[in-house]
């Protein structure tokens, strides 16, 4: 089984304004199907780096449990910006059952 990490558009909603945001959805893959696993939001808000990201993570099968690790290592790195470094980054894990995510708390 091979980990999938996709970019996702998404509008957020804040207190004082809404915008655009990339996050990034992690998959588990098997022969037939994609297993959601955990989805990362509001990771950047661009595009271009979101695939960077997503792309960088599955070709490395990076494990979910590394991935906020590394975009702060990215948002750390002068080649990237756009990221929100003033909060943290959360993983909402995915429950295959109910289709429902709820919140992950990482250390």
């Amino acid at each position: 089984m091979r980990i999938v990490y996709v970019p996702i558009r998404e509008r957020v909603h804040n207190n004082r304004r809404t915008y655009r945001t990339y996050s990034i959805c992690c998959f588990r893959e098997t022969v037939d199907r994609l297993f959601p696993i955990c989805m990362f939001h509001d990771i950047t808000l661009n595009r271009r780096q979101a695939k960077e990201i997503a792309c960088l993570c599955t070709e490395s099968q990076v494990e979910p449990c590394h991935f906020t690790d590394i975009v702060y290592d990215l948002a750390a790195a002068d080649s990237f910006c756009g990221f929100t470094k003033a909060r943290e980054i959360q993983a909402v894990e995915c429950t295959e059952t109910t289709r429902m995510c709820k919140i992950q708390d990482e250390p």
